[in-house]
């Protein structure tokens, strides 16, 4: 799926996103990384070889601005999916202080911490604070857990003023049914489902999250600052591109407000020890457990039957081991149209997520370099489907991988040979004949087409500048 509709002549050349997450993906490299630092063990290596997230969005920056440069600031220990914020905190205040050096545009943090509904204090905020003062353009992904709650809000770390609240549309212009958003705090909306990376080996791979619609909103700042310095001779301060991307923006529809019985659904207090993870896939609360039946589901003709999806969740513990049960399959039934949601997850190894129609044809084929969560949503006509989970033997860490969900152990990777797996199962929609989306607020997601076009032809709004005397 394309991240935006702009093919002009902008690229964002001479401007720097700044990356903070896991670091340098061995994976998925990207081009003209003019600095790295690793602040989670204090050295200058900041490649690693466990996780694929910064470079994934990186590179989704990079689709975005082709021509800006990277700086990856790695706040996770390699192999850890939880970064301390007094290292998150570290970075910020690297990129406070070398700003001006490195012409740093935008700044790109797609990590998540609990669903809050009003502006949260933590151990960055002053530092977003300067950085707003700089007219530096914080992105921060809005979180990937709306399932895991009651009502709306946003991640804390997107909760903040100074910052960009970003979440995550379908290629429909909706709100995806993992991302969270609120009516106050979320700024803007980026597609995050379903987004095309290119791998080392040059193989697209779709990926979801609203991980992936921040860095399309940071990309979109050095395309749009470039068009400024360009139309106007100058940047656009952290509110005139805000401004821009929401009146040139498209309408969000399809969606209620949820704004539940109580105002705050995590606490908010955070200390030097506290843990980020990454802002990963859909999340799930108390799903319904399946307990599959071992070593006789290799097959399609064999496979659990998990009867018909209700709305909600369904969540299957199982495992995978290389040679004697190297692939499940899991069948289940839709009794109407709708949007199921397929999540692989907790895998200590690299298996693959496939999706088949009742003839066993493929409709899906779903995998990452190594023991990397996958998920997809696909929209389904009423009808009998099975997913496979297949264990992959090249880059797995064991012999046997736990996993949710339908996994299918792929023979090439692994190091071991069994992987556990969680795979969890989301009816998230029936799909009525004629929809009637309410839409009581003004979510707007980005068209960055709009706004370049907006900013060339509206110079004269942007070139009253204040001019404070000596």
């Amino acid at each position: 799926m394309e991240l935006d509709n702009y093919t002009g002549k902008y690229t964002g050349a001479g401007q720097t996103i700044v990356i903070i997450d896991q670091g340098i993906s061995t994976s998925y490299t990207n081009s003209n990384v003019v600095y790295s630092y690793d602040f989670a063990d204090n050295d200058n290596d900041a490649i690693n070889s466990g996780g694929n997230h910064g470079g994934q969005v990186a590179n989704v920056a990079q689709n975005v601005a082709s021509g800006v440069k990277i700086i990856h600031l790695k706040v996770f220990s390699d192999g850890s999916s939880g970064a301390y914020n007094s290292d998150i905190e570290k970075a910020l205040q690297w990129v406070v202080a070398n700003t001006d050096a490195y012409s740093i545009t935008a700044v790109n943090l797609s990590l998540g911490l609990g669903n809050v509904q009003t502006p949260t204090t933590w151990l960055g905020s002053d530092e977003y604070q300067v950085l707003d003062d700089k007219g530096v353009i914080v992105t921060v992904a809005s979180g990937n857990s709306k399932a895991s709650y009651s009502c709306d809000g946003v991640n804390l770390l997107a909760s903040s003023e100074s910052v960009i609240s970003v979440s995550a549309t379908n290629a429909d212009g909706e709100f995806t049914s993992f991302s969270q958003q609120h009516k106050d705090l979320t700024d803007v909306a980026a597609l995050g489902e379903n987004i095309n990376v290119i791998d080392n080996n040059g193989i697209a791979h779709s990926i979801s999250g609203t991980s992936f619609s921040a860095p399309t909103i940071a990309g979109s700042a050095a395309v749009l600052q470039e068009a400024a310095i360009d139309l106007l001779g100058h940047k656009l301060t952290d509110e005139e591109f805000l401004d821009l991307i929401q009146k040139t923006g498209d309408k969000v529809g399809g969606y209620t407000i949820n704004e539940g019985a109580t105002t705050a659904t995590t606490d908010t207090t955070t200390t030097d020890t506290t843990l980020f993870n990454k802002d990963t896939l859909v999340q799930t609360p108390e799903p319904e457990t399946h307990v599959p039946t071992p070593d006789s589901d290799g097959t399609i003709a064999t496979a659990n039957k998990l009867g018909t999806l209700s709305n909600g969740a369904k969540l299957l513990q199982d495992s995978v081991t290389k040679g004697t049960d190297d692939k499940d399959f899991f069948q289940f039934e839709l009794s109407a149209n709708g949007k199921v949601d397929f999540l692989l997850s907790n895998l200590s190894s690299d298996v693959d997520l496939n999706l088949y129609d009742s003839s066993g044809k493929s409709l899906h084929n779903g995998w990452e370099w190594g023991s990397v969560d996958i998920g997809y949503q696909k929209t389904l006509d009423a009808g009998t489907y099975y997913v496979g989970v297949d264990y992959y033997d090249g880059y797995n860490k064991g012999f046997t991988s736990t996993y949710y969900v339908g996994v299918d152990y792929y023979d090439g990777y692994n190091k071991g040979f069994t992987s556990t797996y969680d795979l969890t199962l989301t009816l998230s929609d029936v799909v009525s004949p004629n929809p009637t989306p309410s839409s009581p607020v003004g979510y707007t997601k980005i068209n960055l087409a709009n706004a370049v076009t907006y900013l060339e032809t509206h110079q004269n709004e942007y070139n009253d500048q204040i001019v404070l005397e000596a």
